[in-house]
């Protein structure tokens, strides 16, 4: 207990400076806008001012979902599928850690959409959740139709999630996951096999917590 109550003092940290700074100074840290790469082939522009398109899938619950559903939530989204061997697993288990930090802020949700939807079904995808310890009322792991999971990904997200043949499980996608905020802008982009960036990951989400407390 008290190993993790250090490591969040640590994490909490720079949300602290941003409050103070906030009350003492004239300049406070705010998130940097993303510089969105240029995607071929969508419609949508790639500029700050970017949304996430409308969508409508399946949660693990066989209950559907839509950008609606995410009104006034900050979220983070990730892309895997269950029978995934390595990457997924890191995934699952470094984003399990950002489920217990923000475990009781309704602000805060996760959704996960499979790459091999014809095999995740709601079912399947709720299976996988038992298995790791996810709580479906925080992190939604979504199934539907590959064409509409394939094109947010790559005219949404701007990430890659697709069939592809030379691997070995018949599947890419990214190991990213993406910072959505309230107006369904992406504000940044996160390694979530890698620890440090799912701490910095953890940081900024509080830091734009900030930023709609004190706007």
């Amino acid at each position: 207990m008290k190993k993790i109550a250090i490591l969040g003092a640590l994490i909490a940290l720079p949300a602290i400076i941003f409050i103070t700074m906030k009350y003492t100074g004239k300049n406070y840290y705010q998130l940097e806008p993303v510089e969105l790469p240029v995607v071929s082939g969508c419609e949508q522009g790639q500029n700050e001012e970017h949304q996430i398109p409308p969508f409508s899938l399946l949660t693990q619950d066989s209950t559907k979902i839509t950008e609606k559903d995410l009104d006034d939530k900050i979220y983070v989204a990730g892309f895997f599928f269950s029978t995934c061997p390595t990457t997924c697993v890191q995934m699952t288990s470094e984003i399990l850690r950002l489920q217990d930090f923000f475990a009781d802020n309704e602000q805060i949700k996760v959704v996960f959409h499979s790459v091999n939807p014809e095999y995740d079904t709601p079912s399947v995808l709720n299976e996988y959740a038992k298995s790791y310890g996810i709580n479906t009322d925080f992190w939604k792991l979504v199934t539907g139709e590959k064409e509409e999971i394939y094109d947010i990904a790559k005219c949404g997200y701007y990430v890659v999630a697709r069939t592809d043949d030379s691997n070995p499980t018949g599947f890419i996608h990214t190991d990213k996951v993406v910072l959505i905020d309230k107006e369904r802008n992406i504000r940044g982009y996160y390694n979530a096999t890698k620890r440090e960036d799912v701490d910095r990951l953890i940081t900024e989400i509080q830091v734009l917590l900030q930023e709609y407390a004190f706007s």
